[in-house]
């Protein structure tokens, strides 16, 4: 089974509007879930170690937003959205490690990341 994954296009000009894009991300990875039965898993393959840890940080801080805004507000269609973080300290090989434990170890079906290096070599897998 292959996850599907959306691509944050994270740039240092655009930290005002950060919290706006990882909500508007959460949101489509949040209603490609609709038809799960239990809460919405989502995947976070992040950098939180490492030298992109800055923008992981602040990717991690939006997630944690967005995610508790849906959920107070009910959630999607009564659903809850949980998110599962993996470190991939912003490189791809990493990225790949953490990728597949998100699907695997945590039977997360969605997944999202940023950098582009990182969204290439994860979007190699979530295609097949």
């Amino acid at each position: 089974m292959s996850a599907a994954v959306i691509i944050i296009v994270w740039s240092k000009y655009l930290t005002g509007a950060a919290i706006i894009i990882i909500a508007a991300a959460l949101f489509v990875l949040a209603a490609l879930a609709l038809s799960e039965k239990n809460d919405i898993t989502i995947g976070a393959d992040f950098a939180l170690t490492g030298n992109a840890a800055r923008y992981g940080d602040w990717a991690t801080k939006g997630v944690i937003l967005a995610t508790e805004e849906v959920n107070s507000q009910g959630g999607i269609n009564g659903k809850k959205i949980r998110i599962v973080f993996e470190d991939n300290r912003g490189q791809t090989a990493d990225a790949v490690s953490a990728y597949n434990k998100l699907k695997d170890a945590n039977s997360v079906k969605y997944v999202m990341t940023f950098q582009s290096s990182v969204a290439l070599a994860v979007q190699q897998l979530s295609n097949h």
